[in-house]
């Protein structure tokens, strides 16, 4: 890296540090009527990271890391030189972190008990040395996506962002096996977490891309994720949210598989690592459940019924819920329906119902038929109000048609029904989704209308009418709120 030695300081202060920085970038000669060349640009950015890289343990403290950080990526993308060459610079960073991933990951294979000490210390300085590079580099990406969101995930897009983003991933993977509970680095990675999701929400990759998902990293996430409210602990709800949207991709890339190759079939590799061990299939049904309850933003709400439409519509898996919690998305599934706008939040709506009849079809919520008369009362609601849609009307309908409304054959001794509590097998290899279920009524990610209405939390129907609530679980209040810009899936299933 050029210049890097007339950079170090021994005692450097935040002073000194940004009289460094703006030298580095306007000292004189260096400003041009004309665009800097590449490269310029590629050696002002290299020396401008790795200052950065030399000097961030001594400039910042754990309490102000964030800000420090911050500062530092906006500094350099707000230059004009940056953004005159905003492809190139962006580029450049996605080299030096396949640099940085590739020489960690060739350390990390060393049998390092075999060196010598000297030997092993220069190998772990090399990793430090690249595990900072790569949170330098996740913090001014992030931060140039936001003040530039779609132009970034575009250059991202087109060269193979996607990819370097998952290797990234991967590297931590491999790197937390050593660390257990004291792991230094894992701050590092929330930025990489955030853009990968942005990524996958508002594009679709194909089986080539998603090859870069590996394996280790779908088993590290599964493995770390915790059942923990949102607002206790943000890295965590990264990695649940980047778990969705992968399925997401999955599902849409095995679609797109099927049509061109009918006669093959491609797994779903999150299902797959989702239902191998009972325990992860357990604990992220519990942190599903956690944010269902309690999540507003509709395009992590459909994320999340998405992957409930796989459990509930695969053999292995329906029968694998708790009785309780089953219960639970009923009760969810009651409010909602209720609550959501007929007119604003119609795709929201529909999927529910999508779910919902899997569900009640399949799962053992039907033997006990719970809150049967609430559902029967939203269903009804949802068939005869003026502004439902022919869609939302079918679904409902066939919902009522399912044998869980059809009362039971009155026999000569009244029985009290049992609920049975279902226990999770430890033989949860994927089954395909019943062809039965793959039909206009399969949760098609349609495109919908994210604004939420104003009186969500009413109960009155299109004339007027105030209709009966059931007893739902803690209501959330509902605020006015547009939604990301979810590109959602194209892939139709069976759409008509």
């Amino acid at each position: 890296m050029t210049n890097v030695e007339l950079m170090r300081e021994e005692n450097i202060t935040l002073d000194k540090f940004w009289d460094i920085a703006n030298d580095l970038f306007y000292h004189e000669g260096s400003e041009s009527e004309h665009r800097c060349s590449e490269d310029r640009i590629n050696m002002l950015l290299v020396n401008y990271i790795t200052l950065v890289c030399e000097h961030c343990e001594q400039l910042t403290t754990p309490d102000k890391e964030d800000q420090f950080y911050h500062e530092i990526s906006d500094f350099v993308v707000n230059l004009d030189d940056y953004q005159l060459n905003l492809q190139f610079c962006i580029r450049k960073m996605l080299s030096l972190l396949t640099y940085g991933v590739d020489r960690n990951k060739f350390n990390l294979e060393l049998e390092i008990d075999h060196l010598d000490s000297d030997v092993q210390d220069q190998i772990n300085m090399s990793i430090m040395t690249n595990e900072k590079l790569i949170k330098i580099i996740g913090w001014i990406l992030i931060v140039n996506y936001q003040s530039e969101k779609q132009k970034v995930l575009d250059i991202l897009k087109e060269f193979h962002g996607f990819e370097t983003l998952a290797d990234v991933l991967s590297n931590y993977a491999r790197i937390s096996r050593n660390t257990h509970d004291k792991d230094p680095y894992v701050f590092n990675y929330s930025t990489y977490l955030e853009l990968s999701f942005e990524l996958c929400k508002n594009y679709e990759f194909d089986t080539s891309e998603l090859a870069h998902i590996s394996t280790q990293l779908l088993e590290y996430l599964f493995h770390s994720l915790k059942v923990a409210p949102k607002d206790d602990d943000i890295l965590n709800f990264l990695k649940f949210k980047l778990l969705l949207v992968l399925n997401e991709q999955f599902m849409v890339a095995h679609f797109s598989y099927i049509a061109e190759n009918p006669t093959h079939q491609m797994e779903n590799r999150f299902f797959v690592k989702m239902t191998e061990n009972s325990q992860h299939f357990q604990n992220f049904n519990e942190v599903l459940i956690l944010n269902f309850n309690r999540e507003e933003d509709p395009v992590i709400r459909i994320l999340i019924l998405k992957v409930f439409y796989l459990v509930f519509t695969t053999s292995n898996t329906c029968s694998n819920l708790y009785v309780n919690d089953l219960r639970l998305i009923i009760d969810i599934m009651i409010r909602e329906l209720f609550n959501l706008s007929i007119v604003n939040e119609e795709a929201l709506i529909n999927t529910y119902l999508r779910v919902l009849y899997p569900m009640l079809l399949f799962s053992s919520i039907k033997d006990g038929r719970y809150k049967r008369e609430s559902l029967y009362e939203v269903l009804k609601y949802l068939t005869a109000a003026e502004q439902t849609t022919e869609t939302t009307r079918r679904l409902a309908e066939r919902c009522l048609l399912l044998d869980f409304f059809v009362e039971p054959t009155p026999s000569p001794i009244a029985l009290k029904p049992s609920f049975p509590q279902t226990l999770i097998r430890h033989d949860s290899s994927q089954s395909s989704i019943m062809s039965e279920l793959e039909s206009p009524d399969s949760p098609t990610p349609l495109p919908f209308d994210r604004t939420r209405s104003n009186s969500s939390s009413s109960s009155l129907d299109s004339k007027g009418v105030r209709r009966r609530k059931p007893p739902p679980p803690p209501p959330r209040r509902y605020n006015q709120r547009n939604g990301s810009e979810l590109l959602l899936s194209r892939a139709k299933v069976g759409n008509k």
